[in-house]
């Protein structure tokens, strides 16, 4: 396996999932079956940098990193609203009409099964300020945040 690796995902012993980058930031995804890793995508299929993986199911798998992409089938479909710009660091979801993602800048943005709403003016937060890990249950959303000095936690419902 790849150095580099710092998420894991999974739904049984035999359907694991690890992700994360390399030391030059090309990203990876692979897959433990129960015996063995296979690599089921890297950066030249997933254009998503260093990847965080998400999802509540295995048939539905998010990579997030330098966009949020959702597996559809076999094809990584990009799904980043077109005036995202953020490095993405946090991805939970309940189910598939409630997925939330989180990174730099006190990026925070909600798909509700038709749009992501990304418009959360009163988390304009600063350059140093980071979003680096969310938690999501149906009615509540619990997000962990860093600064260069301190760590906040928010709680929103």
């Amino acid at each position: 396996m790849p150095n580099g690796l710092f998420t894991m995902l999974g739904f049984g012993p035999n359907e694991v999932y690890a992700s994360g980058g390399y030391s030059n930031l090309s990203g990876v995804l692979e897959k433990y079956n129960g015996s063995s890793w296979t690599v089921i995508a890297n950066s030249s299929t997933v254009p998503a940098g260093n990847m965080t993986v998400g999802g509540n199911n295995p048939d539905s798998l998010y990579l997030v990193g330098e966009g949020i992409f959702h597996l559809h089938d076999t094809t990584w479909m990009n799904e980043t609203p077109s005036s995202d710009q953020y490095l993405v660091d946090g991805i939970a979801l309940t189910n598939w009409n409630n997925v939330w993602v989180s990174g730099q800048y006190g990026y925070l943005t909600h798909f509700n099964g038709y749009k992501w709403f990304a418009n959360y003016p009163f988390l304009n937060l600063s350059p140093s300020f980071a979003f680096v890990s969310i938690l999501a249950f149906p009615n509540d959303v619990f997000i962990l945040g860093n600064t260069d000095n301190s760590t906040y936690f928010i709680h929103g419902q």
